[in-house]
């Protein structure tokens, strides 16, 4: 089982069957004991489509519904389109994987005060597509989770 904190609520976290795919989101505040305090990894549902990044096995592991690959240096995200239709693609040695249209739950709240928030906070899709582009960020969310 692979434990992954929402990007979108402090509060869930999702206990995820990386071979069956299956996932349940669960309640830090309501399951008392039983939720590890070491965390796999992110995920977010956009568009009602889960989609997560964790560690595994020393690697990074992307999955955007039923779609599950590696990162590595053949795999490419991208994000695109204003945010009531965002288009998130996952592409390995130049083949389409997954093509997922989803809306940002939330937008960035203008003039926020809040030091180091940046348009990613807000777009799971974002978030996974800058990870992906930058070597030195995967190597430290590898390390840091």
């Amino acid at each position: 089982m692979k434990w992954l904190q929402s990007c979108d609520l402090f509060n869930d976290v999702a206990e995820l069957d990386e071979r069956t795919g299956v996932w349940r989101v669960r309640s830090k505040s309501s399951e008392g004991g039983e939720i590890p305090s070491e965390i796999d990894g992110s995920y977010s549902i956009l568009s009602g489509v889960f989609c997560a990044i964790y560690r595994s096995n020393g690697e990074l592991v992307v999955r955007i519904g039923e779609a599950q690959i590696k990162l590595s240096d053949k795999v490419e995200i991208t994000v695109g389109g204003p945010p009531e239709k965002r288009c998130l693609s996952l592409m390995e040695n130049g083949i389409e994987h997954v093509k997922h249209e989803y809306a940002v739950n939330s937008e960035p709240i203008e003039n926020d005060p809040t030091p180091f928030v940046e348009d990613e906070d807000f777009d799971f899709g974002l978030f996974l597509s800058n990870i992906a582009h930058d070597p030195k960020r995967q190597a430290r969310f590898k390390r840091e989770l």
